[in-house]
């Protein structure tokens, strides 16, 4: 079972950001999810305010004697925009829990696991994201979510090349075989087409690292996806969280 105990909407209220495309379910008639928790909400980060420069007559002189080549401004705009530290912690956050049940130690060995891969750092900690178990199957509309993807794992309903696997950390590989033994979930069926009906409809022309059959509801793991065919329903600035590691 997933970690994630908790109500799944405090997750967006301290975001601010629709990680997993489920707004309209969590809020129907509201948009709270895009304000962080507090009274002021956001508005102090985008909160600006015109100061008067202390040197302002000095270059003003300095203007008038050729120094500079334009009319320097007697105000500045300053802008109160959270920390930098505090912006690269937000971007990491975001990116791990769009995975739920993920802790920091593990999330931080991924990140050190991708750097002694070849290629670009960002692109192999997608990779590696995207090769876990429970992904997979919320990929290939197995399961509605992450979640349930976690629960049809711990529950010893998935095998991998037809050996049951229970953590749901599991990576696949090249060519390994996934199924789910629908005898046991009686309406495997039912759930996999509610999940299929809520993705978009090009979201299967983007995962086509996955060869998936319904009929027996299999499917094969063939490669690790690129970064543009990841479909995810938010961007993420994978430059600020390499910087945060760094």
């Amino acid at each position: 079972m997933t970690k994630r105990i908790a109500s799944k909407r405090k997750v967006y209220l301290q975001t601010g950001e629709d990680l997993w495309g489920k707004s309209h379910l969590l809020w129907k008639k509201s948009e709270k999810w895009k304000y962080t928790p507090g009274e002021h909400k956001k508005r102090h980060r985008s909160s600006e305010r015109l100061t008067g420069l202390n040197s302002s007559q000095d270059l003003q002189y300095m203007f008038s004697l050729g120094y500079l080549t334009s009319v320097p401004s007697e105000k500045v705009r300053i802008s109160y925009h959270e920390p930098r530290y505090s912006t690269l912690l937000r971007e990491k956050q975001k990116l791990k829990k769009t995975y739920i049940n993920m802790n920091e130690n593990q999330f931080e060995s991924l990140y050190h696991s991708s750097r002694k891969n070849k290629g670009k750092v960002s692109e192999n900690l997608l990779k590696l994201l995207e090769k876990r178990l429970d992904m997979c199957l919320v990929r290939s509309a197995f399961a509605v979510s992450l979640c349930h993807a976690r629960q049809l794992i711990s529950h010893g309903h998935v095998s991998v090349n037809n050996q049951c696997v229970y953590n749901h950390n599991h990576y696949l590989n090249s060519g390994d075989f996934v199924a789910v033994d629908s005898m046991y979930i009686p309406n495997a069926a039912q759930l996999c087409m509610k999940s299929i009906k809520q993705l978009p409809i090009d979201y299967f022309k983007s995962s086509p690292n996955l060869e998936i059959d319904y009929h027996t509801m299999s499917f094969i793991y063939l490669y690790s996806p690129e970064i543009e065919t990841i479909p995810y329903y938010i961007s993420y600035n994978l430059d600020q969280i390499i910087r945060y590691y760094s």
